[in-house]
């Protein structure tokens, strides 16, 4: 009789070598995205996109923590922010925004909530100081931005 533990060190080594292949894809969608050096670039305006707005670039598929990024805005809260693009058929619709109880740039533990947003739509209202935003990509990165 095979004592049963044989077919648990197979199958153990399958749960690391695919954990392993998901990092692996995940660190090649973050090179991918930082050797493309596309951004998001956000308009944030306090009515329907269309007055007292201010713009700021984030990265893309790389968490950060928008409170350290703009350390004087107050458009931001203080929790971490991963953004995916999804796109169909190689064109980018929408992007996926995750955002994590981390508050050091680091996105640890599992994403407490995401919202589907569209690119090139006045979209909200999120909340105050600046409800409405508008979302589009950018090849400029955040130094360009703040200059």
């Amino acid at each position: 009789m095979m004592p049963r533990f044989f077919f648990a060190v197979p199958f153990v080594s399958l749960i690391i070598y695919v954990s392993a292949m998901a990092d692996l894809r995940n660190a090649r969608e973050i090179k991918m995205d930082q050797d493309n050096n596309q951004h998001l670039f956000t308009v944030l305006c306090a009515d329907h996109c269309r007055s007292d707005c201010v713009t700021y670039i984030t990265p893309l598929n790389a968490c950060y923590s928008a409170h350290q990024l703009f350390p004087d805005s107050d458009s931001w809260s203080e929790y971490d922010i991963l953004d995916k693009i999804e796109s169909e058929g190689g064109t980018s619709s929408f992007f996926l925004r995750y955002f994590f109880s981390s508050t050091n740039g680091t996105c640890q533990g599992n994403a407490t909530d995401y919202f589907d947003l569209p690119l090139a739509e006045c979209v909200g209202p999120f909340g105050p100081p600046r409800p409405w935003g508008n979302f589009s990509l950018t090849e400029k990165s955040k130094e360009f931005a703040e200059a």
